[in-house]
């Protein structure tokens, strides 16, 4: 594995488009790279965007290409697209939509490498079958090609057809033909399975490849951006999906959908595809209609999202299965397309993770009648059905009784099914609560006299093990710095933000004054408030015998040595370390005696500092935008209201700097890997707080490309990730990681948008990635970095990794949306609606419950200290009264913000701003109402 990685808008070996001010030298330092010359830190850069892909030599490039290239192709045109097909095989050459004939999903651009025994094209089929008393045998069309037979059309919408039997082995007692047909509103792929034998066969198997051009290697952003896309699976059975998004956000769209009662049971990584996987290339999956062989071999011991099912095919009986393509102009038209097409759509509020104590709703539309209405799984998901909508959507009402994966079955007058699956958690404050008491209390490391001066902190935790990893081979998943060392501190501060809890805060505020002040952070010399790379270090020579385990492999790049963990020069461990003194900050300004150990100026000006610090000490990385780069605009807006004019203006005329420097790039979403979404996130806030507007659009429309709503818990405001289990991880491999950081980081931007503009479309995107933050959190409170999607292990990961990242999202996007739809009537988002007399009513139900947005009026309300117990509206007067949790030792204040928009401009008689610019609520022992007034 080559760990030498350099990506920017110039993506050729040691260049890069450089903001102003950035140091003259061409190769940086980052996290994976440990090469020193001459006391300058080098790094040895692969061309453009290529990791471990076809711009190195591969295995197999001496075998012959047997997929018939030379042999030409068929053109097929129809109304929505210019298909072409091999001769030979009759897969896929390119799929051109008609209205832009020069993008193509397919990866045709890799044919002269992918043209071999083995690789997949879309066209391809895999199946196991067996006899009654036999053994699942495998087969595909993709193991030994050879020309197909193809067949004269017998209706004129076939546009070709073939008997796949040359490219299968001999004497199979199935015979296998493939028709591409052309609909009006779409192209077809169907395959017919007849059993030859005169025995009955089973098929335990059964997947279409789903072969698109996710390949970006050697490319620059801009070219990836515009040439490749990425696909979401909707895994719901007759009603599943799959959705081809261009990385610009840009469409059309391509939707897979079933033809007839095909389902969408399963979805299998094509691990067996020679395609080199990395961080260009993410890998290829499969559409698998039956998954029963797979379910007891390799997927044994793992709940699938779908029962396994299979096939009996009587002698001379016929199968028939396929998928339709079709295009709609954009992913907000998604559903709109589906319905349309005469397919099943869902679409549940607030999502499908379900807070115990939240009564969630689910919306279906059809054009047949709902036969039965079934849930099963450990979250004993309860369903009333409510009626329907004047829209023609049928209402049920759910609500979670249990914890854990929850599913729901409809099945359709026609005999169609739809599976829809939900995850079932605490309400919100127990989740919050649970994981702040396991962060402080089971990984809480307290060992004075240990080496590497990591004590007293929050340290990685394998939950597997039921142990602290205070050892490793990646020196800093165990050394309190990078993400996924710095995951668990980060995420035991952030809770603070949402529950401040006095005995946790104790803990960390003296972790914060022993071992990050001093010790993850410098402070004092020329290195002051610089971060470093790791507290651990690999350096057997210059420690004591037995310091090192004799079970861990340290003689890889990861583990670092002394000099490697002590530079400052990784940008992105900054944020982490400036969360936290913001946090202080905030908790020593807000309450009461919450934080002890120093004065809230102590924590801003660290936070100010520690910002720039990062331009300064780790210039290279942060003209990137960072994940959790948020907090630097939250620093600068409490800087100006503190008062602080000079470190504010020094602080907003570097970050205009890092907006200048991505004003003048189309995609200014580069770091340490080939393609990221963790930067788009920071991109987006400055720009929109610079007023660079279209940068902030092109932001926000590549982030809805990675980032789907979809019926499914574990991919609905799923931000992309497939890499970090490498980095993060205990089960390290390439893989969609299921809430990953990205979720919740990408919710930022998503949601703030949303206040800008309410789309119901943002809302239920950006709260998928909120709640799905919190979705993996277990029972008694352990977050582990991410969970895993491949079928083999649909589980947590084993360790904690850098879950903080994406809690840090939560911690400060964590809110209560009211919302109208014209479709749905009112909705909320974080909290229980009713309705009375003309007022729309929410009692809140997030953790910190301290933030509310009311969508019709673009109404903004926040609490810097004090808690929203309900928010009531009345649409026609728009008057708001708001009810506050009672007082307690260390609140005895709330502070209220009120940032209204779209015309409407609240206000609060009687009561005064502090200095700051928030109105001051005494509370009291009962909960306190207040009226806000709508200026005329």
């Amino acid at each position: 594995m080559d760990q030498t990685k350099k990506y920017s808008k110039s993506l050729t070996p040691c260049s890069s488009s450089k903001m102003p001010g950035s140091p003259k030298s061409d190769c940086f330092f980052n996290r994976y790279s440990f090469i020193t010359l001459q006391g300058v830190i080098l790094s040895v850069f692969l061309s453009a965007l290529s990791f471990q892909g076809f711009s190195q030599p591969q295995k197999n490039d001496d075998q012959p290409a047997t997929l018939g290239i030379e042999q030409g192709v068929l053109t097929c045109n129809t109304p929505a697209f210019q298909l072409e097909l091999f001769q030979s095989s009759q897969t896929v050459s390119a799929l051109h939509p008609a209205s832009e004939p020069t993008f193509d999903f397919s990866p045709h651009e890799w044919l002269n490498k992918r043209n071999k025994d083995g690789f997949y094209q879309l066209g391809d089929l895999n199946f196991r079958i067996k006899t009654a008393n036999g053994s699942w045998e495998p087969y595909s069309t993709a193991a030994k090609r050879a020309p197909v037979k193809p067949l004269s059309p017998e209706k004129e919408t076939v546009l070709a057809a073939a008997d796949l039997a040359n490219t299968l082995p001999d004497k199979l007692p199935l015979q296998v033909i493939r028709y591409w047909e052309k609909e009006e509103k779409g192209l077809v792929l169907r395959f017919e399975l007849k059993n030859k034998s005169n025995h009955p066969l089973e098929i335990g198997a059964l997947g279409i490849p789903m072969i698109f051009n996710n390949i970006f290697d050697g490319k620059e952003l801009d070219q990836a951006h515009n040439e490749n896309v990425f696909f979401d699976p909707y895994i719901g059975m007759n009603a599943g999906y799959l959705q081809i998004v261009r990385l610009n956000g840009h469409g059309p769209v391509l939707l897979v959908v079933p033809v007839g009662k095909t389902s969408f049971e399963a979805y299998r990584p094509l691990l067996d595809d020679p395609t080199p996987r990395g961080t260009t290339f993410e890998g290829f999956h499969e559409w698998m209609v039956h998954s029963k062989a797979y379910a007891e071999n390799e997927w044994k011991g793992s709940e699938q999202w779908n029962r396994p099912t299979s096939l009996v095919l009587r002698p001379d009986e016929t199968y028939n299965i396929g998928v339709k393509f079709i295009l709609t102009d954009k992913v907000e038209t998604i559903e709109k397309t589906l319905a349309e097409n005469n397919r099943p759509v869902a679409v549940g509020i607030p999502g499908y993770v379900i807070p115990q104590d939240v009564n969630a709703r689910l919306f279906l539309k059809y054009n047949k009648k709902i036969k039965s209405f079934e849930t099963e799984g450990e979250g004993f998901l309860q369903a009333t059905l409510v009626g329907k909508t004047k829209e023609g959507w049928v209402e049920y009402s759910l609500k979670g009784n249990g914890w854990g994966r929850s599913r729901v079955t409809i099945t359709y007058d026609d005999g169609l099914q739809q599976s829809i699956n939900y995850k079932i958690i605490k309400p919100e404050s127990q989740v919050v609560a649970d994981n702040g008491k396991f962060l402080t209390t089971k990984q809480w490391f307290n060992q004075p006299n240990d080496l590497f001066h990591r004590s007293p902190s929050v340290i990685t935790y394998d939950y597997e093990k039921q142990q602290q990893v205070t050892q490793d081979h990646r020196a800093w998943i165990c050394g309190l710095s990078d993400e996924g060392g710095a995951g668990s501190w980060l995420n035991a501060i952030m809770k603070q933000l949402v529950q401040p809890d006095k005995e946790e805060i104790e803990k960390l505020e003296t972790f914060v004054q022993q071992t990050l002040w001093g010790g993850i952070q410098y402070n004092e010399g020329k290195l002051k408030y610089g971060v470093r790379k790791s507290m651990f270090f690999y350096e057997p020579d210059s420690m004591p015998a037995g310091t090192y385990s004799n079970d861990i492999n340290f003689k890889v790049w990861s583990a670092w040595n002394r000099k490697g963990a002590e530079v400052t020069d990784r940008s992105y461990n900054y944020p982490h370390v400036a969360a936290a003194h913001w946090v202080m900050y905030r908790l020593a300004r807000n309450y009461n005696g919450m934080v002890t150990k120093q004065p809230w100026q102590w924590y801003l000006e660290n936070a100010y500092q520690t910002a720039i610090a990062m331009m300064e000490q780790a210039p290279y990385y942060a003209e990137h935008g960072q994940m959790e780069g948020t907090v630097f605009v939250l620093i600068l807006e409490d800087l100006k209201r503190e008062g602080f004019a000079d470190w504010a203006a020094d602080l907003e005329k570097t970050m205009k700097r890092r907006a200048d420097h991505w004003a003048s790039l189309n995609y200014p979403f580069g770091s340490e890997m080939s393609w990221d979404s963790t930067g788009q996130e920071e991109v987006y806030m400055w720009s929109k707080y610079f007023g660079f507007d279209e940068k902030a659009s092109i932001t926000l429309k590549a982030i809805l490309a990675y980032m789907p709503t979809i019926p499914h818990w574990a991919y609905n405001g799923n931000a992309r990730r497939y890499w970090d289990f490498l980095y993060g991880g205990k089960l390290s491999r390439y893989e969609r990681m299921i809430h990953h950081y990205g979720s919740g980081l990408n919710a930022i931007p998503v949601l703030k948008q949303y206040r800008e503009t309410p789309d119901l479309y943002l809302l239920r995107v950006g709260y998928g990635g909120v709640l799905g933050t919190l979705s993996n959190i277990t029972q008694d409170g352990f977050a582990p970095c991410a969970s895993h999607s491949f079928p083999t292990d649909l589980k947590n990961d084993g360790i904690s990794g850098d879950y903080g990242c994406g809690y840090f999202g939560y911690a400060i996007n964590s809110a209560t949306y009211i919302a109208h739809s014209n479709e749905f009537g009112w909705l909320a988002f974080g909290g229980n609606l009713s309705t009375l007399n003309n007022w729309v009513k929410v009692d809140l139900t997030t953790a910190a419950k301290s933030r509310v947005f009311i969508a019709p009026v673009r109404l903004w309300l926040t609490l810097d200290a004090g808690k929203f117990k309900s928010v009531s509206f009345n649409p026609k007067s728009k008057e708001v009264t708001i009810e506050l949790d009672i007082a307690n030792e260390f609140c005895p204040k709330a502070y209220l913000r009120i940032e209204s928009s779209a015309g409407n401009t609240y206000t609060v008689e009687g009561l005064n701003k502090n200095g700051r610019g928030a109105f001051e609520v005494p509370l009291a022992s009962q909960s306190v109402s207040v009226n806000l007034l709508l200026k005329k």
